[in-house]
């Protein structure tokens, strides 16, 4: 049952460290059973499900791959004299769980493997260890390990037994670890280096002994089973860097990478050195010089007027004892704190604080300040309230939401289960989201996108849909009944091979303006004074040439008033003062729109004054339009999915679902300059009324549970009040 620990030495390398709870490994998988008796979990999160709970909801007898990622939780994390099961290389370090797939999905698959990284990197992982893979790589995917250049990320180097390469595995900064048997020779199923060295190291995932014995989902919560395979050579390995880190907490992901490569075994299988565990350890204390090293975390960095933070000593003697531990908090209660365990530290006032920890031993002190480390925002004067979108089929998003007035909302679903299924549905309320009901977009063909919908009434609305494939023609469709009949109004005719609607806005009952991609040199822009039962092409004359290859995105449309604005894939904005009937043309600071590795959302105040914010949370002002832009540096976090100024007032909503910044949602009453956090749960698509009257989509988990969110504004704070009949009365009245 040991022969991996056999290969790589781990005896020996338990000589020099047992691991050290303060080390967190995060095991990003389809599900973890975070309950089972040999794992000691610090965190756990289904970012598919959008709850704490990321046991699998098959046990290991009736779906062995359901066990999957608990399987690799227990080679990296697995408690280690416990006189229970097994031993993990990771020993004493913690794991922290992050389940991907939804408990409706297909266990061999890892759907929302972006958002459980995320969420991992947020949430106090160390080590993040992905047993996944695809053949296609994502840009936004490598933004998010470059984001987090402090964890070491491990990854499986993929079961084809060629030279393919798979991603995460491929990317930078990115450890890709292949597979061996007991006998140092590549296994049969691992991938391996061909021209390009992609395949950092080996470890022990083969099936000698029929595999690798660990941790599996069972009700009994302590049982065991075999499996093999890159995805378990990979949280192996993760679990040697715990240890690794236990030793000396402030290597770097490099030095990881290094220390493993240069005492790893050189096997000569194109796959790397396979890892040496003792040597390895040897290399970390190289690393010490009986100097101590200050190193600390906290449970929460961004916390909101009057929460308190924990913090945990992570530092480490360096071969010598520390004996003293001196803290200082600025802007917190206690300001300082002598000793390793400082009592909880509140927080009173907004802004970004600074958190200092010198540690010192027989030889030394050694001083640690993160600075801005506790951000603090002033506390929200509304939340969100959970109301239930009411599609029939579990995990429909919310692409875009229409306000028509406080009670009457429309908004558009989509498939959001990770198998990328066509959906033409929509929801609506028309008591201000008490309930909400949805309905079909049937628009002739099944195959066209829906873009989004604008919605002057109950009854009356407009749907863009746009083909997603040759032969298909979208266009601009109208239901005056509520949704039940869609009808297509030929004269926005986008029926040129390369036509590509994208957006709709009506002001009032008449008026309207759609706009598509370029055809014949020109964006296809049509306006209507009746409806849409007449449309008319905007001459060529009346806007600026497209550049070469350039185009817009469906339902990127922004209107305050006559004044609207589309955005490009070249990073332009195109501006209209009177309805879409002219058009200028801007430069914006960001390169795409709506492109992997950029992206970015645009709302205004009034005509004159917007805000844009891009896939990184970096934020621009304008205050002519969209003419210029002028950095602004927030205070605050500002998330990256969903972003309304509400008109005329200075404040500002932004949400996130889960890119570079995370899921949550704050919000601006300053303009953009100061940004308060709401909450940290999953928002898509945003829009606002007024300040008091907003919505924001999620993922709903069934008919009747979740999917939208409702603006509860709290400002209007109840006030005591009384009246009386009669102020002057004679005695004994």
């Amino acid at each position: 049952d040991k022969w991996y620990h056999d290969l790589v030495g781990s005896h020996f390398a338990w000589d020099i460290s047992v691991g050290r709870p303060e080390i967190k490994i995060a095991i990003v998988d389809n599900a973890v059973f975070a309950g089972h008796l040999d794992l000691k979990t610090y965190n756990q999160r289904d970012v598919a499900d959008f709850d704490n709970d990321a046991t699998p909801p098959l046990a290991y007898s009736s779906n062995a791959a359901w066990s999957h990622g608990t399987h690799a939780a227990g080679l990296a994390t697995a408690e280690i004299n416990n006189n229970r099961g097994i031993a993990s290389l990771g020993g004493g370090v913690e794991l922290i769980a992050v389940k991907c797939t939804p408990n409706n999905g297909n266990s061999s698959m890892v759907y929302n493997s972006f958002d459980g990284v995320l969420w991992a990197c947020q949430n106090g992982a160390n080590i993040v260890s992905m047993s996944f893979g695809s053949s296609t790589s994502s840009q936004s995917f490598q933004s998010l390990i470059n984001s987090y250049p402090n964890i070491v990320f491990f990854a499986a180097a993929g079961n084809d037994g060629n030279t393919s390469i798979k991603y995460p595995a491929g990317y930078n900064n990115v450890i890709s670890v292949g597979s061996v048997n007991g006998n140092d020779t590549r296994s049969s199923f691992s991938n391996y280096n061909g021209t390009t060295q992609w395949v950092d190291i080996a470890a022990p995932g083969g099936y000698t002994n029929n595999g690798l014995l660990s941790t599996v989902y069972t009700a009994s919560a302590n049982s065991y089973a075999r499996m093999g395979g890159t995805s378990m050579a990979a949280p192996f390995a993760a679990g040697l860097a715990g240890l690794m880190l236990s030793v000396n907490p402030i290597l770097t992901p490099t030095q990881i990478k290094t220390g493993l490569v240069s005492t790893g075994v050189n096997i000569n299988q194109n796959i790397g050195p396979r890892i040496n565990a003792f040597a390895a350890m040897q290399f970390v204390q190289g690393t010490l010089n009986g100097n101590p090293i200050a190193n600390f975390f906290a449970n929460k960095v961004s916390v909101t007027i009057g929460d308190n933070v924990n913090f945990t000593d992570n530092s480490v003697g360096g071969g010598n004892t520390i004996t003293q531990w001196q803290w200082t908090f600025t802007g917190g209660v206690p300001s300082s704190f002598n000793g390793q365990n400082p009592p909880p530290v509140y927080y009173n006032d907004p802004g970004d604080y600074d958190v200092t920890l010198t540690v010192t031993n027989s030889q030394s002190s050694n001083t640690l300040t993160r600075q801005d480390f506790i951000k603090v925002a002033s506390a929200p004067f509304g939340d969100w309230i959970i109301q239930n979108s009411g599609f029939a089929a579990p995990s429909r998003g919310i692409r875009h939401i229409s306000i028509a007035d406080a009670n009457t909302v429309w908004a558009l679903g989509y498939d959001g289960t990770g198998s990328a299924s066509n959906v033409q549905e929509f929801t609506k309320t028309t008591n201000g989201g008490n309930t909400w009901v949805p309905g079909s977009i049937n628009l002739g063909n099944s195959g066209l996108g829906i873009a989004m919908i604008h919605a002057y009434s109950a009854s009356t609305a407009w749907a863009v849909g746009f083909p997603n494939a040759g032969g298909q023609t979208g266009g601009i469709w109208k239901t005056t009944n509520g949704g039940s009949n869609w009808s297509r109004q030929s004269t926005a005719s986008f029926n040129n091979a390369s036509s590509f609607s994208n957006v709709v806005h009506f002001w009032g009952p008449d008026t309207g303006f759609c706009q598509g991609d370029p055809i014949n040199g020109e964006f296809e822009i049509y306006t209507t004074v009746n409806g849409g039962t007449t449309w008319t092409l905007l001459p060529g004359a009346n806007i600026p040439n497209p550049l070469s290859g350039e185009y817009g995105y469906t339902s990127q449309i922004e209107v305050v008033g006559n004044s609207l604005w589309f955005t490009t894939n070249l990073g332009r904005i195109y501006h209209s003062t009177n309805r879409g009937l002219n058009f200028t043309v801007y430069q914006s600071p960001i390169n795409d729109f709506g492109g992997a590795a950029s992206s970015g959302n645009i709302s205004f105040k009034n005509a004159t004054q917007g805000i844009l914010v891009n896939n990184n949370g970096a934020v621009w002002k304008t205050s002519n339009a969209g003419a210029n832009w002028a950095s602004v540096s927030p205070n605050g976090i500002v998330f990256t999915n969903g972003l309304c100024w509400v008109e005329g007032t200075d404040v500002i909503f932004t949400t996130g679902a889960g890119g570079v910044v995370g899921p949550g949602s704050s919000y601006s009453d300053d303009a953009g300059l100061t940004w308060n956090i709401i909450d940290s749960d999953q928002h898509l698509y945003v829009d606002f009324l007024d300040v008091e009257t907003g919505w924001s989509g999620w993922f709903n988990t069934s008919s009747t549970a979740n999917g939208m969110w409702k603006w509860n504004n709290l400002s209007n704070q109840m006030v005591a009040n009384f009246d009386a009949d009669n102020t002057l009365a004679c005695a004994g009245n």
